[in-house]
């Protein structure tokens, strides 16, 4: 029985090469890497804590910054004199502004909030260089908006759009 459960355990007898799995060059493997956490760990380091970045802005045209969506919650303030058209990051930002653990397969999502806080002007989220955005992408005065952003691969991302609510 003892045999049978550390050969359960062994790190390196899984294949003729000695690897468990064929991982993405791009993931950096970590002490979790070994007991095969890969999925879940890649998901958590974003659910672990969104950071607010509040950016307090008069101007109509503004691109957002890539450690602004990777933080997950973007707090729009300002006074800008009509509509706002904000522009996500290129999709090549975004995904170097996240957790070197993220893989670009498509599995790696993670929540984005754009809040538009009292600018008096609807804002409109734009896709940068290698984004696209599906659904609603309007934010109106005083409400937010919640985005699934899935990382399609290594130069392309998409926000969905989940809905929204007032403030």
């Amino acid at each position: 029985m003892r045999k049978l459960i550390s050969a359960f355990f062994r790190l390196l007898a899984a294949s003729a090469t000695g690897r468990v799995a064929v991982l993405d060059p791009a993931v950096v493997p970590d002490n979790m890497a070994a007991w095969g956490m890969y999925g879940s760990i890649a998901n958590l380091n974003q659910a672990m804590g969104c950071r607010l970045t509040t950016v307090s802005s008069a101007s109509q045209a503004v691109t957002a910054t890539a450690a602004a969506v990777a933080g997950g919650i973007l707090n729009r303030t300002g006074s800008p004199g009509g509509a706002v058209t904000e522009t996500t990051p290129t999709a090549a930002q975004i995904i170097s502004a996240l957790p070197r653990s993220r893989v670009t397969d498509g599995t790696y999502q993670f929540r984005f909030r754009y809040i538009n806080n009292a600018m008096g002007q609807t804002a409109t989220w734009t896709a940068g260089t290698g984004v696209t955005v599906t659904g609603t992408a309007t934010i109106a005065t005083s409400a937010w908006r919640d985005f699934l952003v899935t990382v399609d691969s290594a130069t392309a991302c998409t926000f969905t759009n989940l809905g929204g609510g007032t403030l």
